[in-house]
């Protein structure tokens, strides 16, 4: 029993032990439970603390982001504005060498209705410094006078066709003016570096287009103050003319006048104008109709510088030198019964003959032959023309293609007026026509306009004319209202009463 006692004791202490160890462990727990909540609440606290860090480094890495474009942008700014000042400069040092070199000034002449006074051209090359002096010497004053003194540098380009205007010295009997025009072409491009007379053929509108050119590129230029425009003559210049208005370079021009008289369409623009005296022709070269209708055609000759004298006028005016009559010229008589033979065709139409008739008796060399043996072997109203070829086989058009798509077309000019390149033109004189042929080949001529009233000059065959004196579409033309229609003459596009 006593060892029950002992055992029981025993046992009694070791769960006294027990229940120490166990608050014990319980303390050590709870400690430890409180150090982890604290250690997470920390924890907790310093990831709280990390995320705004890491939020405030975003948002500086960001600005410094934005900062390093804002700076590159600004080198790139700083280089542009470099660039800007060298620019600047150099701009700066071109306007000073260009005001050391002086003010720039164009003179554009057409070549066709500014021409030089028989005087200066009889001189030769003499005559062509003297021009180009006197040219210059005007010019400089005149800018004097209206742009205030100065260094001015004068570009003087003549445009004209050096074939048509030699011949049409000739034809009006100014043999000595003929002669001497080579040697006052030279003189004139040799008297100064800027004076230029330059041949651009018979090409239609080949100084026209030259003109124009130069006119809309140099008034364009900043360190061009003036332009002198000697066109007055011609109406094709006026839409060039109304263009560079419109844009704001009015007070550049000034119109320079050759022929005493300017186109309508060029009156106009109401620009002011300046007359050099003494320098070109005050009118138009006078040929006598002998000259420039019978013996010879006028297709070559430039419209603008030439003026057909009907029989009439011609029998009492002599040829016009220098817009007066010269002593030594004698006046032209109208046609003896000898000369009646080779009477212009101007002369058949005062007589009441048609247009055709005219031109196919004066192609026989007579105004009226009575036909011969010889002249009725050949059953053709041209085979006695110096245009055609009898040898050559006549052939049919082919009426399943227009006139146009022939291989060649019909030659207009042969068949209703004088082709004077005869076998060597490209268009065809070998066919036999209908009448309906002709008449559509005058109706189609009809289109074309007539070139003496598209430059606002009289024509001689008036309403005999194969070619158009009226625009086909009128007042209404479409390519009136575009400015491209080819009718360009004053009244072509006026209502028909």
């Amino acid at each position: 029993m006593a060892e029950n006692i002992a055992q029981s004791f025993e046992a009694l202490a070791s769960s006294q032990n027990f229940e120490k160890l166990i608050s014990a462990l319980k303390d050590e727990f709870d400690k430890s439970n409180k150090a982890v909540v604290t250690r997470d609440d920390e924890i907790e606290k310093l990831r709280g603390e990390f995320d705004l860090y890491k939020n405030a480094y975003k948002a500086v890495d960001a600005q410094l982001v934005i900062m390093r474009r804002e700076k590159e942008e600004a080198q790139l700014l700083a280089e542009q504005a470099q660039l800007s000042v060298k620019q600047a400069e150099r701009e700066l040092e071109e306007l000073k060498e260009s005001q050391g070199k002086g003010r720039r000034v164009f003179v554009l002449l057409d070549g066709d209705g500014a021409i030089f006074v028989n005087e200066l051209i009889s001189r030769g090359q003499e005559g062509g410094h003297a021009a180009a002096q006197r040219l210059l010497k005007s010019i400089t004053e005149h800018l004097q006078a209206t742009l205030g003194s100065g260094t001015y540098q004068v570009w003087v380009y003549i445009f004209f066709n050096k074939r048509g205007l030699t011949e049409t010295f000739g034809r009006a009997g100014l043999s000595t003016v003929k002669a001497k025009f080579d040697e006052f072409v030279l003189g004139f491009n040799q008297s100064a570096e800027r004076f230029m007379m330059l041949d651009v053929g018979k090409t239609k509108e080949a100084a026209d287009a030259k003109i124009r050119v130069l006119l809309e590129d140099e008034i364009r230029m900043p360190h061009t103050v003036r332009i002198y425009f000697a066109g007055c003559h011609d109406n094709g210049y006026v839409n060039t003319l109304r263009s560079v208005i419109t844009a704001g370079f009015k007070e550049k021009l000034v119109l320079l006048r050759g022929y005493s008289d300017m186109a309508a369409g060029i009156t106009e623009l109401d620009l002011p104008d300046y007359t050099i005296p003494e320098l070109f022709r005050p009118s138009k070269i006078t040929i006598p109709s002998r000259k420039s209708i019978s013996q010879q055609p006028t297709e070559d000759l430039p419209a603008a510088a030439v003026k057909v004298a009907t029989p009439e006028h011609e029998a009492s005016t002599p040829a016009v030198v220098n817009g007066a009559t010269p002593a030594s010229t004698p006046a032209a008589r109208a046609p003896s019964p000898e000369t009646a033979t080779n009477r212009p065709v101007a002369a058949v139409k005062a007589a009441g003959a048609s247009y055709s008739t005219a031109l196919l008796q004066q192609r026989r060399g007579s105004i009226p032959r009575t036909a011969s043996p010889e002249r009725e072997e050949h059953n053709s109203d041209r085979s006695a023309s110096p245009t055609w070829n009898p040898t050559i086989q006549k052939k049919k058009l082919n009426h399943n293609v227009p006139l146009s798509k022939n291989k060649p077309p019909p030659c207009t000019l042969f068949y209703l007026a004088e082709c004077k390149f005869g076998d060597e033109c490209k268009y065809g004189h070998h066919y036999e026509l209908t009448p309906d042929d002709l008449e559509e080949i005058r109706r189609n001529a009809k289109k074309g306009p007539c070139p003496s009233v598209n430059k606002d000059l009289e024509c001689p065959w008036g309403d005999d004319c194969c070619y158009g004196h009226v625009c086909p579409g009128g007042p209404t033309c479409y390519f009136y209202k575009t400015r491209s229609c080819k009718f360009i003459g004053a009244n072509m596009h006026k209502a028909q009463k």
